[in-house]
């Protein structure tokens, strides 16, 4: 045992108490020095917590997830622990869809593994929905990939489901999946599209650009081991959107599977073209334009100049937003660009209308002008005397 004194990376020294051979002594001794003191490696272990809660509890917040209960302390690590169990949920989500497509599984076997599939989600789905204590997704941290194997849970889950108003979304079935191949492949892997909720995912195994561009133009993202794309109100349907990425990619050259009716509609391309041209509303808690009109168009599309037409309108990237007030020009603009209203525009265009119709109208009489005088002719201009001279009955006697 030898003492060492130590100057770490993060600029603080100590002494240290090394036991072992010489030449083991120094090489731990120069592994501290490369690293930081023992009280900066835990404030950087804290903040890298801090930092990971924050992500988990920012992406909660946008899948829509529901708060967790329990103390602050584990919520904040249980947000963590949910979001890694739901993304190790999603790769093997992936990777069991993948097996199928990818002929990994046999032919007898392909069957329950399907039903397998069905299950995984809705597993991912109660458990989205009905786990919001965070003692127990910090407690299952480890074991909760297998939880769709356990035919315990799975019986709980039905039960607790049953009694409570838990909605456990059930996929759409996949019902025969079909792969088609076009003429001209670039690749034999299948690309395999699925339906799940107001999900479109796809997967696909390779790293192509070709690929990526396709689906990152249609909107789909990386998430989790899979492409996805959630399909809102103004997006259409999922089976269109599903159908016009089977097209695109089977017309970019790409082996397509998926459901009957997605393929029979990709192959046709008989779905409806999504429309991205909307006016909706900006949320009413904004803090400059809370209610206000929100003009908004596709990334291809430009109607910056013609929607700044309006009056008082602004730039609110990435769109332009008005006043409810001028919803009359609004719904002129909509008619000549072809845009679309969504359910909060709609209601936004009755209350400004219902408010003009409170408004007091009056009749103001035509204003009586005064003629205006011209004076067109100028006087001549009096004469300057050479000599000027006091009147003596002006003076004063002083």
């Amino acid at each position: 045992m030898a003492k060492y004194n130590i100057e770490y990376r993060c600029g603080h020294s100590g002494k240290l108490d090394i036991g072992g051979p010489t030449k083991d002594r120094e090489r731990i001794a120069k592994w501290h020095e490369g690293h930081s003191c023992p009280e900066c490696r835990e404030a950087e272990k804290i903040a890298a917590r801090v930092e990971a809660n924050k992500k988990a509890s920012d992406a909660a917040r946008n899948q829509g997830l529901p708060e967790l209960a329990g103390s602050l302390k584990q919520i904040a690590y249980g947000e963590t622990c949910r979001q890694e169990i739901l993304d190790k949920l999603a790769v093997t989500h992936g990777n069991i869809i993948s097996n199928i497509s990818g002929g990994h599984v046999k032919e007898d076997k392909i069957t329950q593994a399907k039903e397998a599939i069905a299950l995984f989600e809705r597993v991912i789905a109660y458990i989205k929905s009905a786990k919001t204590a965070a003692a127990w997704w910090i407690d299952n941290k480890a074991e909760v990939s297998d939880l769709y194997r356990r035919l315990d849970f799975v019986q709980r889950m039905d039960v607790e489901a049953s009694r409570s108003a838990i909605a456990v979304p059930e996929p759409i079935k996949q019902t025969s999946d079909s792969i088609v191949r076009p003429e001209e492949t670039k690749s034999e892997t299948v690309v395999t599209i699925r339906i799940i909720g107001e999900i479109v995912e796809a997967h696909f195994s390779e790293k192509r650009d070709d690929f990526r561009e396709i689906v990152k133009g249609l909107g789909f993202s990386w998430d989790s081991g899979r492409w996805a794309r959630k399909i809102g109100k103004r997006s259409g349907t999922p089976v269109d959107r599903a159908a016009e990425l089977g097209h695109l990619l089977l017309a970019g050259g790409f082996v397509v599977s998926s459901n009957d009716e997605v393929i029979s509609k990709a192959i046709a391309a008989d779905y409806d073209p999504e429309h991205t041209s909307w006016i909706t509303t900006v949320k009413t808690d904004h803090d400059k334009y809370p209610g206000w009109f929100y003009i908004l168009w596709g990334k291809d599309d430009d109607y910056y100049n013609a929607a700044r037409r309006i009056t008082g309108s602004k730039y609110l990237k990435p769109g332009i937003v008005v006043n409810p007030r001028y919803f009359d020009q609004v719904i002129d603009f909509a008619s000549v660009h072809n845009f679309r209203f969504t359910e909060s525009a709609e209601q936004a265009i009755d209350i400004a209308m219902a408010a003009r119709d409170r408004e007091i109208l009056v009749d103001v009489p035509t204003l009586i002008k005064r003629e205006r005088v011209v004076v067109r002719s100028i006087p001549d201009k009096l004469a300057i005397p050479d000599e000027v001279v006091i009147d003596e009955s002006l003076r004063d006697d002083d």
